[in-house]
């Protein structure tokens, strides 16, 4: 195969990607011969290289016009001592700028290890990453290990990719013979949802018939909390007795335990409800009320104010905690308001008053997580402080020494 100029500069930029970082470069002299061991490697012997003058062109032409936004740069020997100071074996010449650094691989790889993947496809993502990011061969896998779950689902992209699709595909079009209202944006999935058994194994939820359970659902937004990803959404077909529909439709699972999701047809399973139908709070709109752009349902921060995840409303609670809570205050709360109380704990360090949004069922499991040392009181409302009291007779009870 003969090199042409124009061949040149996609192979060069091949190369840089692959085996050159910022602090690792390459001269012109060492691409040529790089390029040449490329080509013998691949039974190419009538390759011929492309002149060094050639390189250097093409090197300056790419550092004057960045390609899918890589910037191209040369490191010169004056720069070799401030970089001996980070690394080890700085080599002067032309480099592509990674395009994520290691601190970020290592974001993306750990983020893996929290899915519930195979560990095939763990390593294949983990490969895909290293080879996105570029740098010298093998650095990148130097960032993160991963290691998989003994148990995991084996749908767990398809959900995600279904979900993804599901929400940002634009309006149905409307037949041109049929007098009907647009569709909102967005479709409705449907999916199984499962349960763990003994064992590790995943089984769908079924009816008292024995038939599988199956669910339909108005996707919002994949929320990511506390080591698992959750799938806000308006739930068709759920409708009990003295029951808002804010109260039992707006709901939440756990994206790692759906299988077998759809995406489905808007004509003849229409989205109940979009997003922007629900005031920021999580009540329904009257079918009548215009939606309000400023005065709508984030489904982050309403997965956010529940440090165990139950729907319901977000009400606000009131407690004195610790010094040496803040810290878990902090990590559990998205946007906790704390102040001074004015009190202090038998040691006379200070106590702080915070106040939080959050449904009362999960604060009550909460509070009861922090309470063997007294560092968490509940003063408001009364009506959580009464659920903890119940909980504690409860727990004397069970536990009483005989």
């Amino acid at each position: 195969m003969a090199a042409y100029s124009k061949n040149a500069i996609v192979e060069i930029f091949e190369l840089l990607w692959r085996e050159t970082d910022d602090a690792h470069g390459l001269t012109a002299n060492e691409i040529v011969e790089r390029l040449e061991e490329h080509h013998r490697e691949h039974g190419d012997d009538g390759y011929k290289a492309p002149s060094n003058r050639t390189v250097r062109e093409q090197l300056y032409w790419l550092k004057d016009n960045p390609v899918l936004g890589r910037s191209v740069g040369r490191i010169d020997q004056s720069a070799l001592p401030e970089l001996r100071r980070r690394c080890a074996d700085p080599q002067p010449g032309w480099y592509m700028e990674p395009y994520l650094s290691a601190s970020e691989m290592r974001l993306l790889a750990d983020s893996l290890m929290l899915s519930r993947l195979s560990e095939d496809t763990l390593g294949d993502l983990e490969d895909k990453i290293a080879a996105l990011s570029g740098g010298r061969e093998g650095y990148p896998r130097e960032a993160s290990h991963i290691d998989a779950f003994e148990h995991y689902n084996s749908d767990f992209l398809h959900t995600i990719e279904g979900v993804d699709r599901a929400i940002h595909e634009g309006r149905a079009a409307q037949p041109p013979d049929e007098l009907i209202p647009r569709f909102p944006n967005g479709r409705a999935v449907r999916f199984q949802y499962c349960d763990y058994m003994l064992g590790g194994a995943l089984e769908p939820r079924r009816r008292r018939d024995g038939s599988i359970r199956w669910y339909t659902l108005d996707p919002y937004r994949l929320v990511y909390k506390t080591g698992r990803y959750y799938l806000v959404g308006y739930l068709h077909h759920k409708h009990h007795a003295g029951a808002e529909p804010h109260d039992e439709n707006l709901t939440c699972f756990i994206a790692d335990r759906i299988r077998d999701l759809h995406v489905l047809d808007p004509v003849r399973t229409p989205v109940a409800h979009t997003l922007d139908r629900w005031r920021a709070d999580g009540t329904l709109r009257d079918d009548d009320e215009p939606s309000d752009p400023n005065d709508v349902l984030d489904p982050v921060e309403y997965v956010r104010q529940r440090p165990y995840f139950v729907t319901g409303e977000a009400v606000p609670i009131t407690m004195v905690v610790r010094r040496g809570m803040l810290g878990t205050v902090y990590e559990w709360f998205d946007a906790p308001d704390v102040s001074d109380s004015g009190q202090c704990d038998d040691e006379g360090n200070p106590m702080y008053e915070v106040v939080v949004r959050c449904p009362e069922l999960s604060m009550m499991w909460w509070t009861l997580q922090y309470s063997t040392g007294g560092d968490v009181i509940v003063l408001s409302p009364q009506s959580l402080r009464q659920s903890l009291y119940e909980a504690g007779q409860r727990l004397i009870r069970q536990y009483r020494p005989k």
